[in-house]
């Protein structure tokens, strides 16, 4: 009798070593901070979306979105008020 396996091993397996799973980072957004940023893909490719603000960003590669979520972070930070 054949094992059952659930539906994110059959897609993917730990041995593969692949690492396309949807990922999340809580309170994470660039944009409006308290967001939490899912990593996924679709036709077009991988990229990062906020499931609070609707902040999207496309990527490269999987690996490269802790990188992105920083430099973006960076970027929207507001500029420091002179005293």
């Amino acid at each position: 009798m054949a094992t059952k396996r659930s539906t994110e091993t059959f897609l993917n397996p730990p041995e593969s070593g692949r690492d396309d799973q949807i990922r999340y980072w809580f309170k994470s957004c660039p944009k409006c901070v308290n967001g939490d940023v899912i990593r996924s893909d679709d036709f077009h490719g991988w990229y990062l979306k906020c499931l609070h603000c609707g902040y999207m960003k496309d990527l490269d590669a999987p690996a490269q979105a802790e990188t992105v979520l920083e430099s973006e972070r960076q970027r929207w930070q507001p500029p420091a008020v002179a005293a």
